[in-house]
């Protein structure tokens, strides 16, 4: 198993199965941590890894899971894995369908205009399939076929992938305390002060 990183560590065991509201998980190192390596040193294995946890920690919260699914997403198309890619980010587009515009300090209106314009680029050819974009994005019911997919593995095959380059896009925070605090974390990151745990591959 691999060794957890620092802000895993800080947190330990004391917050299993606390559910705080938004406020407590702004000011959770884990998501400090994330959000300071998704706009920061774009390093989404660790935002897989703080988040992951936090996620769990959080009942399985679906905004958790689609800024998680998100990161995953850049993961996989950095690393020229646009079909895993597609699969995340449509994942992330259904668990961010219906948040609010603003959560846990970060601009989630803009963060579902950037996973949809990702989508586009790999799936072009979904912009001539309205019906399942919208599906996708929770606005209306599925097109005729089946009931809508409530998970990233159940989302209903996509349009051919397109050959599209890496485009990442970052996180905009817009509560002061956030920004601060993981402007703060990016410091002590590029001083040292902050190293990940052990490799392994995103789900």
């Amino acid at each position: 198993m691999a060794a957890k990183g620092d802000d895993r560590r800080e947190k330990g065991h004391a917050g299993k199965g606390v559910r705080g509201g938004a406020a407590a998980i702004m000011e959770d190192p884990r998501f400090v941590a994330f959000v300071d390596h998704f706009n920061g040193d774009r390093d989404y294995f660790e935002c897989h890894e703080v988040m992951e946890e936090l996620w769990l920690d959080n009942g399985r919260d679906p905004v958790l899971q689609g800024l998680l699914q998100a990161a995953v997403g850049l993961y996989h198309w950095r690393n020229d894995n646009r079909a895993g890619a597609v699969k995340l980010f449509a994942g992330s587009l259904r668990k961010l369908a219906g948040a609010p515009a603003v959560l846990h300090g970060l601009d989630l209106a803009l963060l579902r205009e950037c996973v949809r314009s990702s989508l586009l680029a790999l799936c072009p050819k979904l912009a001539e399939q309205p019906e399942m974009l919208a599906a996708l994005e929770g606005r209306t019911a599925p097109p005729p076929g089946g009931p809508a997919p409530a998970s990233a593995s159940e989302i209903p095959a996509l349009p051919e992938i397109a050959p599209a380059p890496f485009q990442p896009f970052a996180l905009r925070v817009v509560d002061a305390a956030l920004e601060a605090a993981a402007a703060d974390r990016a410091r002590k990151r590029e001083a040292g002060g902050h190293r990940g745990g052990g490799r392994k591959h995103p789900h």
